[in-house]
Parts: structure tokens; C-alpha cells; sequence
């Protein structure tokens, strides 16, 4: 009786298409620098662009804004945020319910129309944040938590 050949086995390591695939990442990352590398900024464009005052106003009672506002800074405080945490919120008129949405702690931009009427300027802003990172990144040993989906509930959102 003739003995089984053994499976051949592939070679160690990535697959081959790994190699292909980090040659096409690498030269689209090239060309996207060198896109940008050719790039010129119209200062006159980005002024204008810089000076709108993207702000809006809009009409809640006053009671509800100082309910957001507290349950926002509750939950900054409960999970240990730093920096800049935009907070969403939805409401239904009709019902009157307030619903926390989402926290997202990279807003996309700093928006400083948000922090003007609390007397900070663009400058004392951005030294105050890089002041708050500074001090994350001195401490970068701190205790990751991990919170499961029922977290929001320890928070008491119709106390307020």
C-alpha cells in the first residue's frame, strides 16, 4: 500500500497578496503627498472662509437648555472625558422626552463660535486644550474601562 503524500504547506508568513496590496497603499500615499506637496493655499479665501460665523440660534426654553447642559457635564464627569465632547441630544416636543444620542470626543472641528460667549478666544482655546493633552499624554498610563450598554442608566437623566 503506497504511503499518503503529506499536504504541502504555504509558505510562512503573510499571504503574497499582503505584498501587492502594501505596494498599491504605499504608492497611493505617495501620490497623495505629492498631490498636496503641489498645493497652494488662496489666504484670501481661507479668511473669508475663517471669519463666517457659523453659529445659528435656536429657540428651546430655558429649563431644557439647563437640563442638557447639566446632564452633558454629568456625563463628562462620569466618564473621565477631556478636551473638547460634543454631546447629542434628541427631543421630542410632543412627548417632552429628552434623549441622550451620542458622545463623540473628535468633533470634527473646534469650533470656537461654540466657546466666544464664554469669553475665550481662538488662542486661549487652543493653548487650554493643548495644556489639557499635554497632561493626558504625561499620564498615558491611566486604567482604560470598558462600559457596557446600561452604563447611561447609573445616570439619573430625570433628576434634572
Amino acid at each position: 500500500m503506497a504511503k499518503k503524500k503529506k499536504p504541502e504547506e504555504g509558505p510562512a508568513g503573510s499571504p503574497a497578496w499582503m505584498a501587492t496590496f502594501s505596494d498599491l497603499m504605499n504608492l497611493l500615499l505617495c501620490f497623495f503627498v505629492l498631490l498636496f506637496s503641489m498645493s497652494t493655499v488662496d489666504e484670501e479665501k481661507y479668511e473669508v472662509f475663517r471669519s463666517n460665523d457659523y453659529s445659528f440660534k435656536m429657540t428651546m426654553p430655558f429649563r431644557l437648555k439647563e437640563k442638557i447642559q447639566q446632564i452633558a457635564t454629568k456625563i463628562f464627569t462620569y466618564f473621565n472625558c477631556t478636551g473638547v465632547v460634543r454631546f447629542d441630544f434628541l427631543y421630542n416636543s410632543k412627548s417632552k422626552e429628552l434623549f441622550f444620542n451620542e458622545a463623540n470626543t473628535i468633533p470634527g472641528s473646534l469650533s470656537i463660535y461654540l466657546f466666544t460667549h464664554k469669553g475665550y478666544s481662538f488662542k486661549e482655546m487652543y493653548n487650554l486644550l493643548k495644556k489639557v493633552a499635554l497632561i493626558a499624554y504625561k499620564n498615558k498610563n491611566i486604567n482604560l474601562q470598558k462600559y457596557g450598554h446600561d452604563t447611561l442608566n447609573k445616570i439619573n437623566m430625570n433628576k434634572y
